[in-house]
């Protein structure tokens, strides 16, 4: 039920940092307003999913692991602007 709720607030704020960034018309400040909103969003997501899925026998943190590696495209892009 929590995992969710969470699901549901960080597809809010990824939506809303989409919307910032999508309106912007070109303004630096809502481009950059809205990317944060959606880096902080994948990045709560990401803290959340490693501290709920179990460790795995062969690795610590396989989940995190995994999806960081799946989204380190998106997050590159974030981070450089």
């Amino acid at each position: 039920r929590a995992l969710t709720v969470v699901g549901a607030l960080t597809l809010l704020v990824f939506v809303y940092g989409g919307f910032l960034w999508l309106t912007s018309a070109g303004a630096e400040e809502k481009v950059k307003s809205g990317a944060k909103a959606m880096l902080y969003a994948v990045i709560g997501l990401f803290i959340i999913l490693s501290r709920t899925y179990p460790p795995a026998k062969s690795a610590r943190y396989p989940a995190f692991v995994k999806i960081f590696t799946i989204f380190w495209p998106f997050f590159s892009s974030l981070v450089m602007m």
